[in-house]
């Protein structure tokens, strides 16, 4: 993580959103039968979890180009991976949960791009209304 905030830190939103989600999940929903507030500390040191949230969430080929969209795709990978850690079948669902979100990280990036584009045109046209109004 101490990489991530020297050399790559718009990645680092993305392993934030997924480390925060995966806490918010633990704590919703603990699996340990004891302290639940300990389930956090437990899900996340449990298997390759911190590995993925590090190496694999933050791959620049696949990550979405604006900021908001890359926590989205940290906290949409969390979510997958918690979800499969409790109803799946598999061990480690980190990696499948990572290609999953990978998949939808170019619909991220059309979907902001059509809402910024609709925003600035909305912008343009109040202006030109405006410089109408005064005239």
């Amino acid at each position: 993580i101490v990489f991530l905030f020297i050399r790559r830190r718009s990645a680092l939103l993305s392993t934030l959103g997924f480390i925060a989600s995966c806490i918010v999940f633990a704590l919703i929903f603990p699996r340990s039968n004891g302290y639940s507030a300990a389930s956090p500390l437990l899900e996340l040191s449990a298997g390759s979890l911190m590995f993925a949230s590090v190496f694999l969430v933050t791959d620049y080929a696949t990550l979405p180009t604006h900021t908001p969209n890359k926590i989205v795709c940290g906290v949409f990978c969390g979510i997958i991976t918690m979800t499969m850690r409790y109803m799946g079948a598999f061990e480690e669902p980190v990696c499948f949960a990572v290609l999953l979100s990978n998949a939808f990280s170019p619909l991220l990036n059309i979907v902001t791009d059509r809402f910024i584009s609709l925003v600035m045109k909305g912008k343009k046209g109040e202006e030109v209304t405006a410089d109408e109004q005064r005239a």
